[in-house]
């Protein structure tokens, strides 16, 4: 049990806000696993290596929002709850590294659509 009666707002709190926060970048991979599977002609490489990243957003996105609703339930203090919302909010940008690597002619296929 926490601390406190306050906890349990702060847990409700982060985790709606984290859900709102990755359920953003779920929508945006579902569209654009549309746009790959739609536009065919925009890839002037194989649409493996945009199709892999989406996924690995997608699953990573459904991954870390799990872990964080476990987490977040086993805090106890305010700080806690915190800091761990905020520490699983970067592992959830780790993809934006990947997105990085996605030849230029790609990126630019698959931002014109949104």
């Amino acid at each position: 049990m926490p601390e406190h009666w306050t906890v349990l707002i702060t847990r409700l709190i982060c985790t709606v806000i984290f859900h709102f926060y990755a359920m953003n970048d779920v929508n945006f991979s579902c569209v654009l696993l549309k746009y790959i599977a739609l536009h065919k002609e925009n890839f002037k490489m194989n649409r493996l290596e945009p199709l892999v990243y989406i996924v690995l957003k997608l699953t990573v996105c459904v991954f870390v929002e799990c872990v964080t609703n476990i987490v977040l339930l086993s805090q106890r203090t305010h700080q806690s709850c915190i800091e761990n919302f905020f520490a699983l909010q970067t592992l959830l940008n780790i993809d934006q590294f990947f997105y990085n690597v996605l030849p230029l002619t790609d990126k630019l296929a698959l931002v014109a659509e949104k």
